[in-house]
């Protein structure tokens, strides 16, 4: 092989070396660059999530703490204390209203006949 062959193919070696390692590294670039995108997007994510969480905890804390306030309210204890213990103020009396039915239907298994209006209206002005 002459010289000049020899520096040819040094020169298409060198610049496919050259090539190949420029593309190397925009491949290695843009794949360090996508990665930090792809993270980038789950901490998106899970910072949403994160956020929608703390508004429902916060939602509740609120909820835990009206239902508190009207517990300890006066009110609901005089309630409680008549309600599941009897207990009654001073000069009161307790009465009870028992809630049981005390008389039952009965249901007759005979079919209702209802007259007709025009029927209604006869039997209302000549009675027999």
């Amino acid at each position: 092989m002459s010289e000049r062959a020899r520096q040819q193919w040094r020169r298409v070696l060198t610049r496919t070396g050259t090539i190949v390692a420029i593309f190397g590294i925009v491949v290695f670039l843009g794949l360090s660059v996508g990665r930090v995108f792809v993270r980038q997007a789950a901490f998106y994510r899970e910072i949403e999530a994160l956020e929608s969480e703390r508004e429902r905890l916060l939602f509740e804390n609120r909820s835990f703490e009206r239902q508190l306030s009207f517990v300890s309210s006066e009110a609901f204890l005089e309630r409680e204390a008549r309600e599941t213990f009897g207990q009654q103020r001073l000069g009161e009396t307790a009465v009870y209203i028992d809630e049981t039915p005390t008389a039952t239907l009965e249901v007759s298994e005979e079919p209702v006949i209802v007259p007709s209006h025009m029927q209604q209206w006869i039997e209302f002005f000549f009675p027999n």
